[in-house]
């Protein structure tokens, strides 16, 4: 029977790509963020092409373009149809609340519940002006590092979710490296 460190073992002699060796750092370790291999794997992260591309196509305000809904006028054509896509993205490489892309667009999101700024996106009949837009995806996304906001529900379907990527993953490996 194989053990959970066994497999830890496994993936940390063969995991060389920047953004999964991170989040095995950062997720499955727990290594402390000071820690020489944490700041290392981090930068690595920072150089990938998926951080990148993520930091390229921001705006200087520290958006994505609109916020919710997709521009079908625009001519520049992103990556990224909305913030929300790319604050997924940001999920997805396991940045915090922190990071500089991250909190670019966090500062927005709070000049925009002030009323400081206006929104790009059509606004939908909402009694809020619009602040429920914020809302779903901030407490989906970012919502686990503030304990004021935490949705418990998030939770429960992220566990699930890396449970079944993990025994995708292993199934995928037998199948590349049969033991």
């Amino acid at each position: 029977m194989i053990d959970f460190q066994q497999i830890i073992e496994y993936l940390c002699e063969r995991v060389f790509d920047p953004v999964p060796a991170f989040i095995m750092q950062k997720e499955i370790l727990k290594t402390p963020a000071a820690s020489p291999g944490y700041v290392n794997a981090n930068e690595q992260m920072r150089q990938s092409k998926w951080y990148r591309e993520l930091a390229g196509e921001q705006w200087d305000d520290g958006s994505w373009g609109r916020f919710h809904s997709m521009d079908s006028k625009a001519t520049v054509k992103q990556r990224f149809a909305t913030t929300e896509d790319a604050l997924k993205r940001a999920r997805q490489l396991s940045l915090t609340k922190d990071d500089p892309v991250v909190a670019k667009c966090i500062a927005l999101m709070e000049r925009y519940v002030r009323g400081e700024e206006t929104w790009r996106d059509n606004i939908e009949k909402h009694k809020d002006g619009g602040k429920s837009h914020l809302r779903a995806p901030f407490e989906g996304t970012f919502s686990k590092q503030n304990k004021r906001v935490r949705y418990r529900g998030v939770v429960k379907n992220q566990g699930a979710e890396f449970l079944y990527a993990m025994a995708f993953n292993f199934r995928r490996l037998l199948v590349l490296n049969p033991v």
